[in-house]
């Protein structure tokens, strides 16, 4: 995807005032540019302007410390879209932040970007990178991320609550195969998951059957609110991996023990 259709997509996606976004799931907010448009979601945000070229992406990050950012704004962005390495040194913004100048390819086009990365004093936080062209990249468009980087502002998620939302024992099951996360109310989870493929039938040639069970152990922690958020699993090897939750709706009623991991329906019963 260019620049050029990307920023097309914007033009469809908002209106163009200013505003505060707030991601209560990543506990943090901040102001938009004046004038500046955006789609907004779970996953970030996507920000362009209708005489500035260019692009500004703000997306969170679960980063806690100043050196674990630092590492991960030495390493640049690597995704689909294409890469972005650093050009020269990083710099300190702040006291809790860092600024880096990078060349790369996004959309299938050469591209010149400055990121901003920032530490919340409770962990986690967010990455701002403003994007174009190298020969179209702006003062205006880096301003524009400059000022995102300096209006956020972060507040302490109360997790408490939400987390017991969550306890309990989750199934799911399907005609060959059941899968089961235990989420305990002191953080760890055990997975367990069982599969059988066969055929009964004799006439089909054979009779046959494969079984297959697995499992896991670790942590666990959830950011977000009843209805949609993520889980986070750290498992005994110290390998984290996440799934984005929301609450099970038909026909305008909420299921409360019925919840979409990622795409999978999963449903809750006491833990024994």
């Amino acid at each position: 995807m260019t620049f050029r259709i990307i920023f097309t997509l914007l033009l469809m996606w908002s209106a163009l005032q200013a505003q505060t976004l707030s991601h209560e799931m990543w506990g943090y907010s901040f102001q938009t540019p004046a004038r500046w448009q955006y789609q907004d979601d779970a996953q970030g945000a996507l920000l362009g302007h209708q005489r500035v070229p260019g692009i500004i992406l703000v997306y969170p990050h679960r980063l806690k410390s100043m050196n674990a950012l630092r590492q991960e704004m030495l390493q640049g962005l690597h995704e689909e879209e294409g890469y972005l390495k650093l050009k020269g040194k990083l710099q300190k913004m702040g006291k809790n932040g860092y600024m880096g100048h990078y060349v790369g390819v996004y959309g299938g086009e050469k591209a010149k970007a400055t990121g901003y990365g920032t530490l919340s004093p409770y962990g986690g936080g967010a990455i701002i990178i403003a994007m174009s062209t190298p020969q179209a990249y702006s003062k205006a468009l880096q301003k524009a991320a400059k000022s995102i980087a300096r209006s956020l502002r972060y507040k302490k998620q109360q997790t408490a609550g939400l987390m017991q939302r969550f306890v309990g024992k989750w199934q799911t099951w399907s005609k060959y195969s059941e899968s089961s996360v235990y989420l305990y109310p002191d953080g760890t989870y055990e997975e367990s998951s069982s599969s059988s493929y066969g055929n009964a039938d004799a006439s089909a040639g054979a009779v046959w059957g494969a079984a297959n069970d697995s499992g896991g152990r670790g942590h666990w922690q959830v950011r977000g609110n009843a209805r949609e958020g993520e889980l986070i699993f750290t498992d005994a090897n110290g390998e984290s991996g996440s799934y984005p939750y929301h609450v099970h709706v038909s026909n305008g009623e909420t299921y409360w023990s019925e919840y979409y991991f990622g795409n999978t329906l999963y449903q809750r019963s006491p833990l024994q």
